[in-house]
C-alpha cells in the first residue's frame, strides 16, 4: 500500500508506478518575473540511479524549439532523487542545473516539455496547463533565523535553490541588534545583511523582519509604543556593548536600519493560553489587534527622515490555533495558525482556547484565505514531512514549512536535512495543488460534460507515462437519483446545528445527508456548486431515492483506516473509506461525514470508473 500522503500510486490498487525518469512539474508562472523562478522538475522514479548525461529537454514550439542537453559532468540522480532545470543563469550543482537563458521558455498559457535520452528516444512528456483561478502550488514561509556569516552559507544556498517556492522569508531580530551596535565605520554587518535581503527579494519573494510582541514567551504584551517605535534590551549584549542607536528592536528600527525590508512578522501576537474569553464566548483581542492597527497606521506614510515609502509594507502574525476570524483580516497579509510537532499536527489538529481544544472553525477552511494561512511543523522525519505537506493541502494552508529538529532553545536556526525534497514536493501542482474542494467541483463538472448525472473523486493519483491521472466514480443518469437545489437555510450540520458553508466539505456533506433523510430520500451528495433560484442562491445536491437494492448505509471506522484521517482532511476520508469498500468487494462508496456513517454501492450499481488526466480535471475549473 502507498504511504500516507504519497499520491504517486495506481488509482485502483495503490501500486507504485515503475519508470526511470519523469518530468513531474513545470513552474511556468512563478511570482514576479518568470525568468527568476522558472524551472522544470525531473524525478528519478525508477529502481536505480539515473544517468541523464546527454539527455535533452525541449519545448513543443513547432519552429525553432528551445532545447537543453544535460552536460557530461552531471552527477547521476539517486533513486528517489530529482534535478531541477532552471531557465535562468546559474552555477550547476547536484540538484540544480541552469539553461543560462535571458528570457523565459515555458508559456504561461500552457506548454509541453519533452525529455529524450541520449539516443533521442522520448522518455517523458509533460503538458503544463494554466492553474485554475485562485489556486496556486503550495509555498513555504521560512523562519530563517540565521546570520550572514559563512557558517550559514549552506542554508542561504538552500533558499537560493528553493526560489519562489520559499516566497516568504522571516529574518531574525538579532539583525537590528547587530546593526545597531556595529562599531565598524563601514558598518560591515549592516552591509552584508542589506545585501542578503536584496538577494532574498530577488530569488525568493517577500522578506519580513522578526518583532517580538511579548516581554517574555507567553508573557504580557509589550506596550504598543515599544512595538512600533522600538526598544532596547542591553541584557542581550554579552559582553557589554556600545549601543549606537537609542532603540534596537521593533518596527521603526527595522525600517531605519534596513529600508529594503518588505515588512514585519509579529511573533506570539495571539496565543491560546493568554486569550481572554468574554461572557458570550468570543475572544477579547483588543490589545492584540491594536498593534496591527497601529502598524498599519505607521506604514501609511513616507518616512520624513529617510524618504522611504512604507505604504506597501507587509505583515505576518502568529495567531496560533485562534478561533477568531479577525486575526486574518484585511490588515494582515499572512497568519501563522499552527506551530507544533508533527505528532500533534497528525493527531491533534484543532483550534484552542487556553488549554482546551476546540473544533476547527469554518473560516479555517475558506479557500479565500488559503494563500494567507501558514503552518509550521517541526520534529518530523522525512516521511513525516511528506505526510505534513499533504495534510496542509487538505487543511487549506497555502504555506507549509516542515523541519526535523529545531536548534537550541527551540530556535529555527537551520534547514531540514530533507529540504530539497520538501521543496520538490511543494513544487508539484498536480500532486498537491489540487485542494479537495476544487477536486470535488471538477469531478462533478467533468461528469456532467460526459452526460453523467454526477462524479466524485476517490483522491488517488498516478504517474503513468502518459501523464498524471486521477481516479473518478461516475454516476449514470436515471430514476435512481436526481438533481435538487436546496437553500442553505433549510439544511443544518447535525453537529453544530448551523447552516453549512459551501466550502466546508464535511459540514455540507453531513447536512445534505441529514436533509435527504428528513425529506424522504436515501441520502445525498453535494456538488459544491451554487445555483441561483427564484428563492435565492441554493446549493446543488444529488439526491438518491429510497429502496435502491445496490445502495446501502454502512459504518466504516474511519479512525482505524490506514491513514486514520479526521474530518479536517476530507479528501483523505474519501480515499480511505473507498479503499475499505473496495477491499470488501463493493464497487464504490462515499462518507456521510457524520460519525462513521458511509454509503456503499454493490457491483450492480449504475456507477462506472474512469481514470481522468489531471490536465483535464483542471480544465473543468
Amino acid at each position: 500500500m502507498v504511504r500516507p500522503g504519497d499520491l504517486s500510486v495506481s488509482p485502483a490498487k495503490g501500486e507504485i508506478m515503475a519508470s526511470v525518469a519523469r518530468i513531474t512539474a513545470i513552474d511556468y508562472d512563478p511570482p514576479g518575473r518568470d525568468i527568476r523562478g522558472e524551472y522544470i522538475l525531473i524525478r528519478n522514479v525508477g529502481s536505480s540511479d539515473l544517468d541523464l548525461r546527454g539527455a535533452s529537454v525541449r519545448d513543443a514550439a513547432p519552429a525553432r524549439p528551445h532545447s537543453y542537453t544535460f552536460k557530461q559532468s552531471l552527477s547521476s540522480v539517486p533513486l528517489g532523487g530529482f534535478v531541477r532545470l532552471w531557465t535562468k543563469t546559474g552555477i550547476d550543482t547536484v540538484t540544480d542545473v541552469y539553461w543560462n537563458l535571458a528570457a523565459p521558455v515555458w508559456n504561461n498559457r500552457g506548454d509541453t516539455a519533452v525529455l529524450r535520452d541520449a539516443t533521442g528516444a522520448e522518455i517523458s512528456r509533460y503538458e503544463s496547463v494554466p492553474l485554475p483561478p485562485g489556486t496556486d502550488i503550495l509555498r513555504t514561509a521560512v523562519p530563517a533565523f540565521w546570520q550572514v556569516t559563512p557558517d550559514y552559507d549552506a542554508y542561504w544556498s538552500g533558499l537560493d535553490r528553493a526560489g519562489p517556492v520559499a516566497n516568504v522569508v522571516v529574518v531574525p531580530e538579532s539583525w537590528t541588534e547587530f546593526a545597531a551596535i556595529d562599531s565598524d565605520p563601514q558598518e560591515t554587518f549592516r552591509g552584508l545583511a542589506t545585501a542578503r535581503i536584496d538577494r532574498l527579494k530577488t530569488t525568493n519573494g517577500t522578506v519580513l523582519g522578526y518583532v517580538s510582541t511579548r516581554i517574555s514567551p507567553a508573557g504580557p504584551l509589550r506596550p504598543t509604543a515599544d512595538v512600533i517605535d522600538g526598544w532596547n534590551d542591553l541584557s542581550k549584549c554579552n559582553p557589554p556593548c556600545v549601543v549606537r542607536r537609542s532603540r534596537m528592536y521593533g518596527v521603526q528600527p527595522w525600517f531605519d536600519l534596513f529600508p529594503n525590508i518588505d515588512g514585519l512578522y509579529f511573533d506570539e501576537l495571539v496565543l491560546p493560553e493568554t486569550s481572554i474569553v468574554l461572557g458570550d464566548g468570543s475572544l477579547d483581542l483588543t490589545a492584540e489587534l491594536e498593534r496591527v492597527t497601529q502598524f498599519r497606521g505607521w506604514t501609511v506614510r513616507i518616512d520624513p527622515t529617510t524618504g522611504a515609502d512604507h505604504r506597501n509594507a507587509k505583515l505576518m502574525i502568529l495567531a496560533g490555533q485562534c478561533l477568531d476570524e479577525r486575526v486574518i483580516g484585511p490588515d494582515v497579509d499572512w497568519t501563522l495558525l499552527w506551530e507544533d510537532t508533527h505528532a500533534k499536527y497528525r493527531t491533534a489538529f484543532a483550534a484552542r482556547v487556553g488549554t482546551n481544544n476546540k473544533p476547527v472553525p469554518p473560516w479555517w477552511k475558506n479557500p479565500a484565505y488559503r494563500r494567507k494561512i501558514a503552518h509550521v511543523v517541526h520534529t518530523a522525519s522525512e516521511p513525516e514531512s511528506r505526510d505534513a505537506v499533504s495534510l496542509a493541502n487538505e487543511r487549506n494552508a497555502g504555506h507549509i514549512f516542515v523541519m526535523n529538529q529545531r536548534g537550541r532553545n527551540g530556535e529555527y536556526n537551520n534547514l531540514p536535512s530533507y529540504w530539497d525534497a520538501e521543496v520538490a514536493g511543494l513544487s508539484s501542482y498536480y500532486d498537491l495543488g489540487f485542494d479537495p474542494l476544487r477536486a470535488l467541483r471538477a469531478a462533478h463538472r467533468y461528469a456532467v460534460a460526459k452526460g453523467k448525472l454526477h462524479g466524485w473523486p476517490n483522491f488517488e493519483g498516478a504517474w503513468p507515462p502518459s501523464g498524471h491521472m486521477r481516479g473518478m466514480f461516475l454516476l449514470e443518469p436515471g430514476g435512481h437519483a436526481s438533481v435538487l437545489d436546496v437553500l442553505p437555510s433549510l439544511m443544518k450540520d447535525p453537529i453544530s446545528q448551523q447552516p453549512p458553508a459551501l466550502f466546508d466539505i464535511p459540514s455540507l456533506w453531513a447536512a445534505a445527508d441529514a436533509y435527504a433523510q428528513q425529506n424522504g430520500y436515501a441520502t445525498a451528495i453535494p456538488t459544491f456548486e451554487e445555483k441561483r433560484t427564484t428563492s435565492g442562491t441554493a446549493m446543488r445536491l444529488i439526491v438518491f431515492n429510497t429502496l435502491l437494492p445496490w445502495l446501502q448505509p454502512k459504518n466504516i471506522p474511519i479512525a482505524s483506516t490506514y491513514q486514520k484521517p479526521t474530518f479536517s482532511e476530507p479528501g483523505w476520508v474519501i480515499r480511505n473509506v473507498n479503499r475499505v469498500a473496495l477491499q470488501q468487494g463493493f464497487k464504490a462508496s462515499f462518507p456521510a461525514f457524520n460519525g462513521d456513517r458511509c454509503y456503499v454501492f454493490d457491483q450492480s450499481a449504475p456507477v462506472v470508473w474512469e481514470d481522468v488526466p489531471t490536465a483535464v480535471y483542471v480544465q473543468q475549473l
